[in-house]
């Protein structure tokens, strides 16, 4: 995974992934109800994040991970993977990863790929009840982009990165 290099205009140099985390639904709205619940596959899908390749040209994506916060023992937080990334997504557009299951669809007025984690568990991902970390990461481990949000999230609000994108944070923006 490349990185971008950016110069401002008092001439401090700026490296920047290719690929970030740009927005996210991690509240839709209903998920609240269904928390420790089976969820139906069209609420699922309303649980989304997406990313954004910021380049001219198309990235790879082959072995890179979604992943976000999980609390297996308590209050330590630790990754863990939602999916594997695979194809190529072009120069200036988005790829949007629903929760639930589908079939790859094109948006071509929004240039945004929609994509499915498509497990069976049948479960919301994102944390509602504590900040979450939303991150890509590389096959060697590396974190190639992430960003955080903090608690309340209302429900059936998106979250946007806060300007400038190397702050790392996903807000409500109206």
């Amino acid at each position: 995974m490349n990185q971008t290099q950016t110069r401002s205009k008092t001439g401090k140099t700026t490296t920047l992934p290719d690929l970030i985390v740009a927005s996210a639904m991690v509240n839709p709205q209903g998920k609240q109800a269904r928390i420790g619940s089976k969820v139906p596959n069209n609420m699922l899908n309303s649980e989304w994040v997406q990313l954004w390749n910021m380049t001219e040209r198309p990235i790879l994506l082959n072995g890179l991970t979604l992943q976000h916060l999980t609390y297996p023992g308590g209050d330590q937080g630790k990754l863990t993977g939602i999916m594997t990334l695979q194809g190529q997504l072009p120069a200036d557009s988005f790829l949007r990863i629903h929760s639930g299951q589908g079939s790859v669809t094109f948006d071509k007025k929004h240039k945004t790929y929609h994509v499915y984690v498509n497990s069976p568990a049948q479960n919301f991902f994102y944390q509602t009840a504590k900040g979450d970390t939303i991150a890509i990461t590389h096959p060697n481990g590396s974190i190639v982009d992430q960003a955080v949000y903090d608690l309340p999230v209302l429900e059936g609000v998106r979250l946007s990165r806060v300007p400038p994108i190397t702050v790392h944070r996903l807000e409500h923006h109206e």
